[in-house]
């Protein structure tokens, strides 16, 4: 559009259009959603997907025919012809029977054939398994199951050789032990259908061994011509290979589009082992380079490079003093008296209703106790099939059994499938029937060697995915067996049983249950079970109009009958899939039904207007919903005695069909005992949270002890597997190591137990004066008044000039307070604005002054002020929350404001002595803090941020933030941008304060340290895998030669490990275990060098150490100490952390960086900091 038409253009829009604002060129890449983006990268690199699945009987087939053409017609019309399809013919019993030569062809864009070899197997009880692969960007569909799975397809032309069978393909890429391969043949000359078998013989790095040969009918069959043709002249063959990777992804098998069944990958191709690994051939594969940046998660390698090697512990630490203590860990001194146990698959599913549909993974627990309950109902109806069997069962799909069930045949090769059907009474359909499981059980190919973890914890064995090894789901069913079967308690996740006697009641609807948190864990030589009480959130089961007006308006009487559209996102938010219990629904005997069903979305009048209503399933009469109901919800509240008027609302009913259900939400109960997402808690509900599951150490103790002997009765092997577990709490060695002094200016402070005071001590060095700056108090002066805003400001500036702080004197003027009633962003611009007037010019910092009482209103206005402040305007920002009590007038509180401007001012508040973070060479070293963070909008991209320290002690640190795709995966996709960008801004800072001139070389810290976070066990293979060649090729870009030794270590803090004090004297006055204590033996892994930390005062709940990588070669001893003395230089508070300083400050910005997410248009826009702030890298204190 020219400029110097739009005002005639404007003019002509007859107001349906308005100029938001001009001269804001945004890509439109940037515009479009996270799935249009996808397909355009997909393009751009030309990458393989999973396209569809499914699986196909062949029941209809001719067994006269010699070759048999089977038409696989597809749910979903496709857009291109270009694609390949891959697949295996498999029994009724799940068996993939090679013997049958099977190929694909004549693709159309609804259809394509499997074209089968005669065999003398009866075909129609056999089915067709098969993928189709191909460019996304060319197909408007995607297997969503499956898409996790990388795909590259090969093909490669052979020869028939006389006298040769075996044939080595090459591939483009190294091999890995976990991927899948499938292979066809063609033939290249003529379009005949092939006779050849083909068998996967071994492989290697960068090649596969295939057999093939003729079968027996020695002839090509096309179009109903036999030709004869010698099978031993030189034939040319095409042969179509399919490679699946599994090693970016958690799913390990094949899902079928459509239905609830999982297919082992080996039924649709040959799975590399370690069994057909060609040893002889097997080479050393050189690190391909890994490109610098991806901008999503396809754009990584398609395939990884072979597992780094596992770093192994060579010692334990002696420094310190040596203590005992207790931990929460209880000795497995026994695992079983079985060495194996089998695996069946287990698929139990409603008959007359579909309680499986598309909702939230806390929802799904609820469905875990109807499961148990219809397999308890299968063992009393079919005893037979499991006598002399014990069983443990996952709530899942999984069923582990100590010996084949009663109506399994004995031939491992032919296992059997059994199917059951089982009613649940007190579970009714709408017409008031048993709820109609059906239950179908076949035993997989899986045997899960429990001897093998013996190896492990005894380091006669150890791979990457020991984390991931079955035996540990096994024991961990079994320990959880007695607790899920009392219907007392409830599961959720995987470890956790919660007691539906021991809960209470937190506002907006919610209750707090306590429970208690188990797992099977390895240690040093033997197997510890990890018990620990826990807390969590489930729905209150209130009728559906309470649970609102609680969760919405808990002061109000009455509901509104209409939302504002953020409202009812909102709502229809923590509704969906929720299970409710109809009050109103009766049989034809006027009993009431208790059936249960899912919430779709809540529905105003207007929405259900066109709804009828059908009093009972058999009846035909129907009426207009509202008015059927109106009398109805009048006459059910006035006997509740309640003088609230009806709502007009109703909730929408998940179903199967299209038939369209909705109910007053009068009417509609909560199920109990489901789970609440506890990251939409409020500040106010966390508060209330804090405070009830607050507990002594002893009565953690306590609890801990009762959820072994009481809950999970494990000392009386109780699921008879012969398991035998010590009923007291594991005594262990540990070391209680010497902490850092902290240097402030001319004065070097001695911590007692992690604490000190800032009393009479200044700062090392001050910000930049400050001179202008401005107070903001967001609410009404009665409720501040200005004398007291005037006194905090005084006390404030002379805290800040006691420590040593550069700070204009306070004047009648400067700063000016100024009051605000918040209405938005606007207000915070508005309050910049007013500053800039008053001072004529820019601020350098602003205060603002607002409630503490945790209101999502409150938390709203916070994260406002950090946004626009940071990447709106450019400004220092300093928050004060004030409550009643009016503590921030306390010297305390100003001191830590203090620290907290200093350090935003560009000051370092204290350092550590230098013989503390030097490395026993001398070397200078980089600190470095990682972590990845996903916001609660599960549309949102992940953010990831990175910190680097700019001085030798660890006082002066920048940080860096990026959003990336969101996915499963904890990998950092650009940890080398960031990296770079610290490096620079590292050299920056040396040679400003060496005086270093431009064009002379400064020295690169030979060394860096990088503490990672958020990173589970099952993931630390994947991560280093990835990220530490990131880094050094990071180093390596930045300057040329630059090959630092690197520590890469993870940092875990959320973990269920607890520390007791055996003797008080090693104990502070509440009872917790002294600062520094380690713990680096007996509860340990078994082979990695990992330890416990607990560095901060107050909670027994250490830190996790784990140190994947190396080559600096720092002793145990040394590696601890320096991790306990970084723990020490947190700028922002007198008192020891928990983790290390440069993870706490990557946790942080990811933090501040979620506060700055902003959507338009259905994307999430992830916005950078201001260029002013560029000055002030610690901005985010």
């Amino acid at each position: 559009m020219e400029k110097n038409d739009l005002s005639n253009w404007i003019q002509n829009t007859n107001n349906y259009l308005e100029i938001i604002e001009f001269d804001n060129i945004i890509p439109l890449y940037k515009i479009l959603k996270v799935e249009q983006q996808r397909k355009i990268d997909d393009i751009i690199k030309n990458d393989f997907r999973i396209i569809m699945t499914g699986i196909t009987d062949l029941k209809d087939l001719d067994s006269n025919n010699i070759v048999h053409y089977k038409r696989i017609n597809l749910n979903s019309v496709l857009e291109s012809e270009d694609y390949e399809v891959f697949g295996s013919i498999i029994s009724e019993d799940n068996i993939k029977l090679e013997d049958i030569c099977v190929n694909f062809g004549l693709y159309n864009f609804n259809r394509f054939y499997a074209i089968i070899k005669e065999t003398s197997i009866d075909l129609t009880r056999c089915y067709v398994l098969w993928i189709i692969v191909g460019n996304p960007s060319k197909f408007p569909i995607l297997s969503l199951n499956n898409r996790e799975f990388q795909v590259d397809c090969v093909k490669e032309s052979i020869t028939i050789q006389p006298d040769k069978s075996n044939y080595y393909i090459k591939t483009p890429f190294p091999l890995s032990q976990g991927y899948t391969i499938s292979v066809h043949a063609y033939y290249s000359s003529t379009n005949y259908e092939p006779v050849n078998i083909i068998k996967f013989v071994g492989w290697d790095n960068e090649s596969i061994n295939v057999h093939i040969y003729h079968s027996k009918l020695n002839k090509i069959i096309s179009n109903d011509v036999q030709l004869d043709i010698n099978p031993l002249t030189n034939i040319e063959i095409d042969l179509h290979i399919c490679i699946l990777s599994t090693l970016s992804t958690k799913n390990k098998s094949l899902k079928i589009d459509g239905r609830e069944r999982d297919y082992s990958l080996g039924l649709i191709g040959y799975i590399l082992t370690k069994e057909n690994l060609n040893k002889k051939l097997e080479k050393v594969v050189t690190q391909p380079k890994i490109r610098r940046s991806y901008s999503t998660l396809e754009d990584m390698p398609q395939f990884n490079d072979p597992s780094p090697p596992i770093l192994k512990r060579e010692g334990f630490g002696k420094e310190g003093r040596p203590i005992k203590v207790k931990v929460n860990s209880f000795e497995m001194t026994t695992i079983s008296k079985y060495d194996k146990f089998l695996k069946y698959n287990i698929e139990i599913n409603p008959i007359d209703k579909d309680i499986k549909a598309d909702i939230k993974r806390e929802r799904s627990d609820y469905g875990k106790s109807i499961r148990r309950r219809v397999l308890k109902e299968v063992c009393l109806k079919n005893e037979d099939w499991f006598q002399g069997v014990i069983i443990a069962y996952d709530g899942g799909s999984a069923l582990y059994t100590t010996d084949f069930l009663g109506f399994d045949e004995l031939d491992v090769s032919n296992p059997t499938v059994r199917e059951v059907e089982i009613n649940i009474k007190d579970i009714q359909t709408l017409d008031g029937d048993s709820t109609r499981y059906k239950v179908k059980i076949n035993r997989l190919d899986t045997v899960i060697e429990l001897t093998q973890l013996e190896k492990y914890i005894k380091r006669e064995e150890f791979e990457w995915d020991f984390f991931s090894d079955e035996a540990f789901n096994v024991l961990n069913a079994l320990i959880h067996k007695v607790g899920t079967e009392n219907e007392r308690y409830i599961q959720s996740g995987k470890s956790s049983i919660y007691d539906k006697g021991k809960k209470k009641i937190i506002n907006g609807g919610i209750e707090l249950w306590a429970g208690w948190f188990s797992t099977v864990r390895p240690g040093q030589g033997i197997l510890f079970i990890n018990v620990n009480p826990t807390f969590t959130t489930f729905y209150q089961p209130l009728n559906l109009d309470d649970f609102l007006l609680q969760y919405l308006y808990p002061k109000f009487r009455n509901l509104p009958n209409h939302f504002d559209f953020s409202v009812l996102k909102k709502i229809n938010d923590v509704l969906r899939g929720l299970l409710v219990r109809p009050q109103h629904v009766q049989t034809a005997n006027g009993k009431s039904v208790q059936t249960e069903r899912r919430i779709k979305k809540l529905l105003t009048t207007t929405q259900v207007a066109s709804f009828k209503y059908k009093p009972r399933t058999d009846s035909s009469e129907t009426f207009p919903l509202e008015e059927y109901f109106k009398n109805q919800i009048e006459e059910y509240l006035k006997n509740k005695g309640q003088s609230r008027k009806p709502t007009k609302l109703f909730v929408q009913i998940m179903s199967e069909d299209d038939t369209q259900i909705a109910w007053p939400i009068e009417f509609c109960k909560i199920i109990e005992g489901q789970r609440y997402n506890n990251k939409k808690l409020t500040g106010r509900q966390r508060g209330e949270i804090i405070l009830a599951a607050k507990m002594r150490l002893y009565v953690n103790e306590k609890e801990t002890i009762k959820g072994v002997t009481e809950i999970l009765q494990l000392q009386n092997d109780p699921t008879n597997i012969g398991m035998k577990v010590m009923p007291n709490l594991t005594k262990v060695d540990a070391r209680i190591i010497e902490s850092t002094g902290i240097k402030y200016a001319g004065y070097t402070m001695k911590p007692v137990n992690g604490q000190w005071n800032l009393r009479n001590v200044k700062f090392v060095e001050s910000g930049e004066r400050l001179e202008f700056w401005h107070v903001v108090i967001f609410e009404q002066n009665n409720w501040m008044p200005k004398p007291e805003a005037i006194n905090f400001i005084e006390n404030l500036a002379k805290q800040c000039e006691l420590q040593g702080m550069k700070i204009a004197k306070v004047t009648k003027n400067m700063p000016a307070i100024h009051y605000l009633q918040y209405r938005g962003p606007d207000s915070v611009k508005q309050a910049y604005e007013e500053a800039k007037k008053r001072l004529n010019r820019p601020p350098q910092m602003v205060i603002f002054i607002v409630p503490s009482d945790k209101k999502s209103i409150n938390t709203k206005l916070y994260r406002t002020i950090k946004r626009v402040m940071d990447t709106e305007i450019g400004c220092l920002s300093q928050c004060v929350r004030v409550n009643s009590i009016r503590i921030f007038l306390k010297q305390q509180i100003c001191a830590n404001l203090a620290m907290k401007m200093n350090i935003k001012l560009g000051g370092v508040n204290s350092t550590l002595p230098e013989e503390n973070l030097c490395l026993p060479s001398g070397e200078e070293v980089l600190f470095l803090g990682a972590s990845v963070t996903h916001p609660m909008d599960k549309s949102s991209s992940s953010i990831c941020a990175v910190a680097g320290s700019l001085d030798n002690q660890a006082g002066r640190f920048v940080t860096k933030y990026l959003a990336q795709e969101r996915s499963g995966k904890k990998e950092i996709l650009k940890i080398d941008e960031m990296i770079i960008e610290i490096l620079k801004e590292y050299c920056d800072y040396q040679r400003k304060k060496r005086n270093i001139k431009k064009g002379e070389t400064l020295l690169l810290p030979p060394c860096i340290i990088i503490y990672r976070n958020g990173v589970s066990e099952s993931q630390f293979e994947q991560v280093l895998r990835f990220e530490l060649p990131k880094i050094k090729e990071a180093c390596a870009e930045f300057r040329q030669g630059y090959k630092p030794k690197i520590i890469f270590s993870v940092v875990g803090k959320r973990r269920h490990t607890r520390i007791f004090p055996i003797n008080p004297k090693e104990a502070d006055r509440n009872g917790n275990c002294l600062v520094g204590t380690v713990i680096d033996k007996k509860i340990t892994h078994p082979t990695f060098n990992d330890f416990y930390l607990q560095s901060h005062y107050g909670t027994t709940r250490p830190s996790h150490y784990t140190v994947l990588y190396d080559d600096i070669k720092l002793t145990t001893d040394q590696f601890q100490s320096l991790s306990n003395a970084l723990c020490y230089t947190f700028q922002s508070t007198s008192s020891s952390i928990r983790i290390p300083t440069p993870l706490k400050y990557a946790l942080l910005t990811c933090t501040r960086a979620k506060m700055y997410l902003t959507t338009s248009e259905g994307t999430t826009i992830l916005p950078k900091m201001h260029e002013n702030l560029k000055n002030y890298p610690m901005y985010f204190i």
